[in-house]
């Protein structure tokens, strides 16, 4: 079945309609939702295909005792038929000519009310099943219509509908407030001056103090995920528990971030700020791992797909346990995530962006002794700035003691594991005798949280200078 033709031009619409007000609009599309769902119910009986399925959902389930002490498992649960196989799909089209109809009134009408339509569209549209056979094929809805009530219909009101329908228990079920935020979701959209995103990053070795479920600072939050949410995100973005070994760990948070993209071209995902507020999280001491983020759109019907954000990120924590994350802590750690945006960490172009860069890719290390390098040549460019040919080991020790230390007495030790690491790097790379693992592990664990402590420090107050270590060293800038 094609799609009936639409007919009048944005300047017929706005005088024939001129009186319309949006609030009119939102029965008219609840109504829509409605019709649709009993008209879908209809078709999908009249063909025999049962409106729920069986289905099996991956879980996690945890012992309690840190990362490492999970498995998967499967719940059996019934499924909206919309969204599982091709069973519905091949009942296409779902909607008889009168909801077709019903919905390019509410698509005339949305472009009558909207001032910022069309938006950018790179793909064709979703939701094809409700009016094409599925012979016919959703090739017919990627052309680009000239009438703007017919790219409303094509582009806003049919994927929102198929969207919406698969949220459904079932199409069985009437839901009003599902109508009601149907209608709400596709009105907002189209009244849009920007496009909207959401970037999604699901992190292990984290979790939310209790009562929390979720942190929230702006348009950042960090919130818990369920035991089938975790099974979910691990299935789908990290493989079966059979590539476990490659040391991967199943998700216990989702850091969300909520960005606009232009109205009228093409939108680069968000690949500053989410690596920015991992880092932030990395310099506040949280181990967190991760496989990657994804954006999507907001709702995530407007645009069928994601974009892939990369993030620098170990895998897997190397922390024994899991670490809590408070509203404090998270409000302390979004402020870092803004003052390290005055820094190219992902392409250093000084020290300072060097000492981060090296920082967060040597926790990504899977090598102990790359991270060890890595460290190395943060601390030094932390440690030592400006330096000439001279004793460099010295001063590294001395400058890091002072620099480092929260106070006088926990100094020397400090000073004893900066001299220890800086020779631990000189055996790696000129010894004779290669230092054994344990000590290895060591001498990373010990660098990378004496550069995570200087860092945060630098960022928070400012790199220090030559001119701060000859001010500490004569004893007029103590920390």
């Amino acid at each position: 079945m094609n799609l009936p033709t639409l007919g009048g031009r944005r300047e017929g619409l706005t005088l024939t309609l001129d009186a319309l007000s949006t609030n009119e609009l939102l029965p008219t599309l609840a109504e829509l939702f409605t019709a649709a769902r009993q008209a879908v119910a209809r078709r999908l009986e009249s063909v025999g295909v049962p409106f729920v399925v069986p289905a099996e959902r991956p879980l996690v389930e945890r012992g309690g005792q840190g990362p490492g002490s999970w498995r998967t498992d499967t719940v059996n649960q019934e499924r909206n038929v919309l969204g599982v196989g091709l069973a519905a799909r091949r009942a296409a089209p779902w909607l008889t000519v009168a909801e077709i109809a019903q919905a390019r009134d509410c698509a005339l009408k949305l472009a009558a009310v909207s001032t910022t339509l069309p938006f950018w569209t790179p793909l064709g549209a979703n939701g094809w099943e409700l009016v094409e056979k599925m012979d016919d094929g959703p090739s017919k809805l990627a052309d680009s219509p000239e009438d703007l009530a017919d790219w409303v219909l094509r582009h806003i009101v049919l994927p929102a509908l198929r969207w919406h329908l698969e949220a459904l228990p079932s199409v069985g079920f009437e839901d009003h407030r599902r109508a009601a935020a149907f209608a709400d979701e596709v009105l907002q959209v189209a009244q849009y001056d920007h496009l909207r995103y959401r970037v999604l990053t699901p992190l292990s070795g984290i979790d939310l103090a209790s009562p929390h479920s979720v942190v929230t600072e702006g348009e950042i939050s960090i919130r818990r995920l369920s035991n089938e949410e975790q099974g979910e995100w691990f299935m789908e973005h990290q493989g079966p528990p059979v590539f476990s070994l490659a040391g991967t760990e199943p998700p216990q948070a989702l850091l969300e971030l909520s960005v606009s993209g232009p109205r009228n071209g093409q939108h680069l995902a968000a690949g500053d700020s989410i690596p920015l507020l991992v880092a932030a999280l990395q310099l506040h001491g949280y181990e967190v791992a991760s496989k990657g983020a994804i954006e999507y759109s907001q709702p995530r019907w407007v645009q069928p797909f994601a974009y892939p954000v990369s993030i620098t990120l170990p895998q897997l924590s190397h922390s024994p346990s899991t670490s809590e994350l408070t509203a404090v802590d998270f409000h302390a750690i979004a402020q870092t995530a803004d003052r390290l945006s005055h820094y190219d960490i992902a392409r250093p172009r000084t020290p300072q962006d060097l000492a981060l860069h090296r920082f967060f890719s040597g926790n990504a290390r899977q090598n102990d002794v790359d991270a060890i390098l890595d460290s190395m040549i943060g601390l030094e460019a932390l440690l030592v700035p400006g330096s000439k040919p001279g004793d460099i080991s010295y001063r590294f020790s001395l400058h890091g003691a002072h620099y480092v230390a929260d106070d006088m007495s926990s100094r020397a030790l400090i000073r004893d594991q900066l001299r220890s690491i800086y020779r631990m790097r000189n055996n790696l790379v000129h010894g004779n005798k290669y230092p054994e693992q344990a000590a290895i592990a060591t001498a990373r664990a010990d660098a990378q949280d004496l550069l995570r402590r200087g860092l945060l420090r630098a960022t928070l107050e400012g790199f220090p200078t030559p001119e701060t270590f000859a001010q500490m060293l004569l004893g007029a800038g103590v920390p």
